[in-house]
């Protein structure tokens, strides 16, 4: 049966350094979180209880019922929830969000662990324990004992790997809590020992998790011989004396030398293998080591095998980690004009007096809420304010005007306020430029702006020269001008006339006789709106000048003699 995994919720808050949300070598714990409990009350949840993380960072509450509950940080000043890291093997855990994790205790008599024993001896590998759970699904870890296998050499001086270090530390230990540690440990009694202490079980778990096997693969890790009989030698220091700086007396009595198979494996390689000595000060050193680095775990009863000896205790990892980040408060925002992002000037081209539509697209890019947060205008003043802003939320707010001549900018601006620290703020400008396109044509006739008849007397089947003097009378590029004349046709092409400028075309003829007229135009294509038009009438009149004289003497018109006689 289960001895521990139910009555109590433990766990470490830390910086998570790398940001992946894992708890690493390089991270720093976090002291004086507040940790909550909650527990549900009908559809809510209520805190009954909250604590702070120690020195180390760890948090634990105790004497709890089997039950459903809620654990939850609040993030230390300066610091905002990243995720959670949920390492429970036996008891059924869920991220709720980044600062809460819903677990349910157990009832231990509602779990059957089953574990096949014979694979583990035949194979000389550890033997996973499946968990039934009561809702039926299966969760797994491994045997506490687990093999090694210790890499040495032959009679011959060749390299072999010793898997006949399996079968060392049989002895039982019966797992109980105690007021100085997380976890106890207390092993039975061993032949010649009656003196046993309590033993730290987070020391024992960082011995079997980093030195049993590979951390990273979870392969039985291949270790020299000092290194897995100083193990060994570790794991039975930590459990006669709960702590390795007052002495090592128990890694040193002859028991240990004579019983405990460092003699069988000095028997099977009589050359280069270490003394007794080198065994116990390596010993030492990982004794310290895990007593400074106890890892986080629940400590299962012993399970028999077949032979009368007892198994070492099973390890079930039970951790619900908080990962904390530096508060990093930032907001974004950014301006548009009738739908483009308009930073740099012109912007788009709208025709005078058409709507013009600022839309301001604000943004949290921090990991922080912000609250209150304030867009205005230099221009048009107050946009609006967004009450409560999440990380990662966007929202839009527009402004509308009536579009005014020639270039406009203006320039949006939004300050939020995040829990600690200055506020934030971020600026964005937009242009457009107000269109008024507009051209005049003035057509002359030999020079003369005959807007009205009769114009010029030009004599008959004398030079006419008309003139189309076009001018961009607007505050836009004109593009493609055509000047054309209602009786000579096409006059000609303007690629291109800016604001301002001026240009002439001309076409010529012979004067015909009598009054003359011909209408000029011209037609121009703005960057916005329609085409704009003018035209210009102009005039001749066709001269044939001659003169008459009729001589009547006494009223006859006596052109030849004799005339009137008199």
């Amino acid at each position: 049966m289960i001895a521990l995994p139910a009555g109590f919720l433990q766990g470490i808050a830390f910086v998570d350094s790398n940001m992946d949300g894992q708890l690493d070598a390089g991270d720093i714990r976090k002291v004086g979180a507040e940790i909550l409990l909650l527990q549900a009350e009908g559809d809510s949840w209520t805190q009954i209880e909250s604590t702070t993380t120690d020195n180390n960072g760890f948090y634990r509450f105790s004497d709890l019922q089997p039950g459903t509950y809620r654990i939850k940080e609040i993030a230390p000043s300066g610091y905002v929830n990243h995720n959670t890291q949920i390492l429970s093997q036996v008891n059924p855990a869920v991220e709720i969000d980044a600062q809460t994790i819903e677990v349910t205790l157990l009832d231990p008599s509602t779990i059957k662990a089953t574990v096949d024993l014979d694979a583990f001896f035949a194979s000389n590998k550890w033997a996973k324990i499946k968990y039934t759970l009561p809702g039926g699904q299966e969760q797994s870890t491994s045997l506490g004992q687990y093999p090694m296998f210790v890499s040495g050499q032959d009679a011959d001086g060749n390299e072999v790997m010793r898997p006949d270090f399996l079968g060392a530390c049989y002895d039982p230990y019966n797992f109980i809590q105690s007021p100085e540690s997380i976890f106890k440990v207390m092993p039975s009694l061993a032949p010649g020992h009656s003196n046993l202490q309590n033993a730290n079980v987070g020391a024992l778990a960082h011995l079997y998790n980093n030195y049993f096997v590979d951390p990273a693969t979870g392969e039985p890790n291949t270790l020299s011989q000092l290194d897995a009989v100083a193990v060994l030698l570790a794991i039975r220091e930590l459990s006669f004396d709960p702590v390795p700086e007052n002495g090592v007396s128990y890694i040193s009595d002859d028991f240990y030398s004579g019983d405990f198979q460092v003699n069988t494996l000095l028997s099977g390689n009589p050359s280069g293998t270490p003394t007794l000595q080198e065994f116990v000060d390596q010993a030492v050193i990982y004794a310290n080591e895990a007593f400074q680095q106890q890892d986080l775990a629940i400590f299962l009863e012993p399970v028999k095998p077949l032979n009368d000896k007892g198994m070492q205790g099973m390890i079930a990892t039970h951790s619900l980690n908080f990962a904390n980040v530096p508060a990093n408060p930032a907001i974004d925002i950014q301006k548009a004009t009738n739908g483009e992002d308009a930073d740099a000037p012109t912007g788009p081209y709208i025709l005078v007096g058409d709507a013009v539509t600022w839309t301001y697209v604000v943004t949290n890019t921090g990991n922080v809420a912000l609250t209150d947060v304030v867009v205005t205008d230099d221009v048009l003043g107050a946009i609006g304010t967004i009450a409560s802003f999440a990380p990662g939320a966007s929202k839009t707010l527009t402004a509308n005007g009536t579009a005014e001549p020639g270039q406009y900018a203006n320039l949006g601006t939004a300050i939020g306020t995040p829990p600690v620290g200055p506020d934030v703020k971020a600026s964005d400008p937009s242009h457009y430029f107000g269109a008024a396109p507009s051209l005049t044509i003035e057509k002359l006739t030999n020079g003369e702006d005959a807007d009205d008849p009769t114009g010029p007397y030009i004599l008959l089947g004398d030079p006419v020269t008309w003139e189309y003097i076009v001018t961009n009378t607007g505050n836009v590029d004109l593009v493609d001008v055509q000047v054309t004349d209602d009786v000579l046709g096409p006059i000609g092409t303007i690629p291109l006339l800016a604001p301002g400028q001026t240009q002439t075309l001309t076409a010529a003829g012979t004067a015909q006789a009598g009054q003359y007229v011909n209408l000029g135009a011209v037609t121009g294509t703005p960057p916005v709106g329609p085409d704009v038009t003018d035209s210009d009438p102009s005039h001749y009149f066709g001269a044939t000048p001659a003169i008459m004289i009729e001589k009547l003497t006494n009223g006859e018109d006596a052109d030849d003699p004799t005339g009137p006689y008199i």
